[in-house]
């Protein structure tokens, strides 16, 4: 998996930027890998494999739009080796797909059905279109999506996005939002597991007030009325907020490990930010061809966000929306999503990150 991604995305990002047309959207690269390897893949010593890597040139605009640099993201979803080594982590989704966190957990890897891997693929205009004209979507940010063929063995598709919590600082409590109360508390056996996913009723009964201001209430709130159109829009209707809780006078668990990442990621994005005029449109899934052993590119050239607080706890939160489920086609479809840091007066601070301002 590691080999494929570093060589379709090094291949990808080798090539000259252009504007993208509905073909990009559609567009898929395939890739044979013998072990004695081919004109455009190297040999290695594991058995043949096959590689897809779905509308290249799109998730390539989406890496730069978030100001992930090619060589970065490479060294960090492809690092290998015992040190830089994928990270599990469970979940308690009832969709059966395993996830995994890149060594420096800024990043996760999820498999996903083939049911799922079409629902993105027939969005993915629009999700572009959304996630480039509003800076601060809190929708999940996809950075590529791929399949693997083994040798003899069912094939697997997986999604690379942005970790949700993808900060150093312990999150000491989560939260599962949806603006519902039918069921919606951590059971008796998930709190006595610890680091249980609170949910709506938990957040009630704990009492817990977000305060970042009126004005930058009002930017969040209009940003999360965007998502949440958006979502409705495209018939998924399985989404919630996710909001981590960091404590400043908590102590940390001895257990908690701060891993060193190969780069630092920056951001302009702030809940300022007037959005852009970008016009959307349609796209459907093409069916999937036969594997190749070279790259047919329809896009190649002819010549080739202080703290003041009023009590001593003081905490710093990360919020996210993370969309599943898109009934529509019997497809689910898992959207993720984050905000930036905000000044907070008293109590909390709402982030994505560290505490001065990165989104």
């Amino acid at each position: 998996m590691m080999l494929g991604i570093r060589t379709a995305t090094g291949l990808v990002e080798s090539k000259p930027a252009h504007e993208l047309s509905m073909v990009d959207f559609e567009y898929t690269d395939h890739y044979r890998f013998p072990s004695e390897g081919t004109r455009v893949t190297p040999a290695h010593s594991g058995r043949d494999f096959k590689f897809k890597d779905y509308a290249p040139y799109v998730f390539r605009d989406l890496r730069e739009r978030w100001g992930i640099e090619p060589q970065d993201y490479i060294m960090t979803v492809c690092a290998g080796g015992a040190k830089y080594q994928y990270l599990e982590f469970i979940t308690n989704s009832k969709s059966g797909q395993f996830f995994f966190y890149t060594f420096d957990q800024k990043f996760m890897i999820k498999t996903v059905s083939k049911g799922e891997k079409t629902k993105l693929m027939s969005i993915l205009q629009h999700y572009h279109t959304h996630v480039m004209t509003y800076n601060d979507t809190l929708l999940t940010r996809f950075y590529g999506m791929h399949r693997v063929h083994p040798h003899k063995k069912r094939d697997f598709y997986f999604l690379i996005f942005a970790s949700v919590f993808g900060t150093d600082k312990y999150i000491h409590k989560v939260f599962d939002l949806k603006g519902s109360l039918h069921g919606r508390k951590a059971t008796e056996a998930e709190i006595k597991r610890g680091n249980p996913v609170y949910k709506d009723k938990d957040f009630l009964r704990q009492d817990i007030k977000i305060r970042v201001g009126p004005a930058r209430a009002k930017l969040l709130k209009a940003q999360l009325a965007a998502d949440a159109d958006f979502l409705c829009q495209l018939n998924i209707m399985d989404y919630s907020l996710l909001l981590g809780i960091h404590y400043r006078d908590q102590p940390v668990p001895k257990r908690h490990v701060v891993r060193q990442s190969l780069f630092t990621q920056d951001s302009t994005d702030n809940l300022n930010e007037a959005p852009k005029d970008v016009s959307a449109a349609a796209t459907d899934d093409k069916a999937d061809a036969a594997a190749d052993d070279g790259v047919e590119d329809p896009n190649a050239p002819a010549a080739d966000q202080d703290v003041s607080t009023s009590k001593t706890t003081r905490a710093t939160t990360t919020a996210a929306t993370t969309a599943a489920a898109a009934r529509a086609g019997a497809a689910e479809c898992c959207l993720a999503a984050e905000t930036g840091v905000v000044p907070v007066p008293a109590g909390h601070a709402v982030g994505g990150g560290e505490e001065t301002g990165q989104a």
